[in-house]
C-alpha cells in the first residue's frame, strides 16, 4: 500500500503544474482568440490547409477535452473540414504544454518528444487527407450533437474577459484533474500490486505491449497534458514503442472522444476517426519496434 501511495502522489505532483498551465492557456484562448483568427490560418487550398491545420496546435493549443466542440464550431464557420479535423487530432499532442510535460516526464529519453509530435502530426495529416478525398462536405450531423455556444462580446472590459477566462480554466482544470486521477490510480495500482510474473511476461513478450497499452489509452481517457507521466511511470513494463502508442492514440481516441465523435460527426466519418488512428499508430509502433531490435 505504501508503494501505491508513493507512486500515485508522485505522478499527481509531477503532472499538476502542467494541468494548471494547460487549463489556464485553454481559458485564455477560449475568450481572447476569435474564430476569425483560426479561419484565416486555414484559408489556403484545402490540401495545404490540412498540413497547416495539423501544425496549428503549436500556436493555438487545445486539449482533446474541448477539441471536438471547438472543431465543430470552426467547420460551421466554413473552415475546411479536412483542416479542422487535422487540427482536432494533432493539437492535443503537439501543443506546447503537452510537449513540455512529455519532455519533463521523459528526462531519461528525450527523443520521445520528437517521436510523439512527429507521429501525431503524420497521423493527423493522413486522416485529414482521407477526409478531404472522400468527405469534402457533410462531415457534421445536421441535427443534434454537442455545440459550444459561447457569446463573445469584444467590447467587454479586459477585466471581465479575464474573469471569464479564469472561470473557463477552472472548469477545465476540474474536468482534466478528475481524468488524471483515474489514470494515475490505475497506473499506480498496476505497478504496485501486479505480481512480478506480469512484468516479466510483458518484458519478454514486448509485442503484446503495443495493443495492450493502446487499449489502456482508450479506456483510461487521460488528458494529453498529463498522460506522459503515467506512461513514463510504467517504462519498466512497456517498451518505448508501446509507450509511444499510448501517448499518440489516447489524445485521438478515448471513451469520452468516442461519445463526442458519435454525437458530432456523420456515421462514415465516425468510423474513420475510430478505425484509422489505432491502425496507423499501432502499425507505426510495430515498425519502430522492429527497427529498434
Amino acid at each position: 500500500m505504501n508503494n501505491f501511495i508513493i507512486i500515485l502522489i508522485s505522478i499527481l505532483l509531477e503532472a499538476l503544474p502542467f494541468i494548471l498551465m494547460g487549463a489556464l492557456l485553454s481559458g485564455l484562448i477560449e475568450v481572447f482568440v476569435t474564430d476569425s483568427v483560426t479561419a484565416r490560418m486555414t484559408s489556403f487550398r484545402t490540401v495545404t490547409s490540412v498540413f497547416i491545420g495539423s501544425l496549428m496546435g503549436v500556436c493555438l493549443p487545445m486539449c482533446e477535452c474541448g477539441s471536438v466542440l471547438v472543431v465543430r464550431r470552426l467547420i460551421k464557420k466554413r473552415v475546411p473540414p479536412a483542416a479542422a479535423i487535422a487540427y482536432m487530432l494533432s493539437a492535443p499532442i503537439i501543443n506546447p504544454v503537452t510537449l513540455l510535460s512529455t519532455y519533463t516526464a521523459y528526462g531519461w529519453f528525450k527523443k520521445m518528444v520528437l517521436l510523439r509530435a512527429g507521429l501525431g502530426a503524420v497521423v493527423a495529416v493522413l486522416i485529414g487527407l482521407l477526409i478531404h478525398k472522400f468527405f469534402r462536405e457533410g462531415v457534421l450531423k445536421k441535427r443534434g450533437g454537442y455545440e459550444l455556444n459561447i457569446v463573445r462580446d469584444q467590447k467587454l472590459p479586459f477585466r471581465v474577459k479575464l474573469s471569464q477566462a479564469l472561470t473557463h480554466a477552472a472548469d477545465d482544470f476540474i474536468s482534466i484533474f478528475s481524468m488524471l486521477l483515474i489514470g494515475a490510480t490505475a497506473a499506480a495500482l498496476f505497478k504496485a500490486f501486479s505480481p512480478p510474473a506480469v512484468f516479466v511476461f510483458f518484458q519478454r513478450g514486448g509485442w503484446l505491449g503495443i495493443p495492450l497499452f493502446s487499449a489502456l489509452a482508450v479506456l483510461l481517457s487521460v488528458c494529453s497534458e498529463s498522460d506522459a507521466f503515467i506512461a513514463s511511470a510504467l517504462h519498466n513494463v512497456f517498451d518505448i514503442p508501446a509507450q509511444l502508442a499510448f501517448l499518440t492514440l489516447g489524445p485521438m481516441l478515448d471513451l469520452k472522444l468516442l461519445v463526442m465523435y458519435k454525437k458530432v460527426f456523420t456515421g462514415k466519418v465516425f468510423l474513420i476517426l475510430c478505425l484509422a488512428p489505432p491502425v496507423v499508430i499501432m502499425s507505426s509502433c510495430f515498425l519502430l519496434r522492429w527497427a529498434l531490435r
